[in-house]
């Protein structure tokens, strides 16, 4: 009971910590989907998602049905949604094949009427704006199948970075600063207006989100880091990193999450170990108290 209370109490004190300093991710929200059990647009702005074919499956969590699988032939739909001015995106995903091209997002047309796209690309995760006289602005990094990723892109009305798992993969600057529109749909795991070779989507999706605005550096990595499964996060760092620290009679280091705030140190535990947590987010070892 000692333990659990301790424990109990500096994981509340942690998150509210951290929830006082995080900023606003709503701010600028133009649509966001988080496929829990459905794809509604929790941003309250009303761009439903019509599923066509896609099933619910476990996210990188091991939730049950909090995201989406494509198989190649299935797709969610969002309707009309351009970026004109400055944006970002940002989705994770877990692809199956990376052979050749895989379509993730794309609001395209036919005879280069593309507005935005993100695909994986021969192992590569690629993302495209058009602009001016159907001038394409790319960037990519590369990324690993069956494997979660988090993907995120960001454009300011002159530069498009690519963000991959938190770190700036890559940009680049744009000819012309205004960026091509249209009146097709954004397409989830599939292009209609596919050719030459290229493929749908296969594998899972998860959290798409779209703003109108940039966000910073400190929100791109609130937004990887995953500052809404704060209590989830921190239970799951604890138990692995008490018995991995007493597996190793005091001497493991277990790092649940990389750095947002830093915390004094406090210590933790029961009769016989202690677990000291020491910021940023780091489960320290179990040490014995006798």
């Amino acid at each position: 009971m000692r333990k659990l209370a301790k424990i109990a109490f500096v994981g509340s004190l942690l998150c509210l910590m951290s929830f006082s300093v995080l900023a606003d991710l709503n701010d600028g929200l133009v649509a966001y989907y988080p496929f829990d059990g459905n794809a509604n647009d929790e941003s309250g702005n009303g761009n439903e998602g019509d599923v066509d074919g896609a099933t619910l499956t476990v996210d990188r969590f091991g939730n049950t049905d909090s995201a989406y699988r494509f198989d190649g032939e299935s797709s969610v739909t969002i309707g009309d949604i351009d970026i004109i001015t400055s944006f970002t995106m940002s989705i994770w995903f877990n692809t199956e094949r990376d052979s050749k091209k895989y379509w993730i997002i794309n609001k395209t047309g036919p005879n280069d009427a593309d507005n935005y796209a993100l695909l994986v690309d021969n192992g590569n995760l690629k993302f495209s704006i058009k602009s001016g006289n159907y001038d394409a602005t790319k960037v990519s990094g590369e990324i690993t199948k069956n494997s979660w990723h988090h993907g995120l892109m960001t454009w300011n009305g002159n530069k498009l970075s690519l963000y991959i798992d938190g770190s700036l993969e890559d940009s680049s600057t744009a000819v012309y600063d205004t960026l091509i529109t249209n009146n097709f749909n954004t397409e989830i795991g599939f292009r209609t207006n596919r050719c030459c070779g290229q493929d749908n989507f296969y594998g899972k999706i998860d959290d798409f989100r779209i703003y109108n605005r940039t966000l910073s550096k400190s929100e791109i990595q609130e937004l990887y880091n995953g500052s809404s499964n704060c209590e989830g996060r921190y239970d799951e760092g604890y138990n692995d990193g008490y018995a991995a620290g007493i597996a190793a009679g005091g001497a493991a280091t277990y790092d649940i999450w990389s750095t947002i705030l830093t915390i004094p140190s406090v210590m933790v535990g029961d009769d016989n170990y202690s677990v000291e947590l020491q910021g940023p987010y780091n489960i320290i070892n179990a040490v014995p108290t006798n």
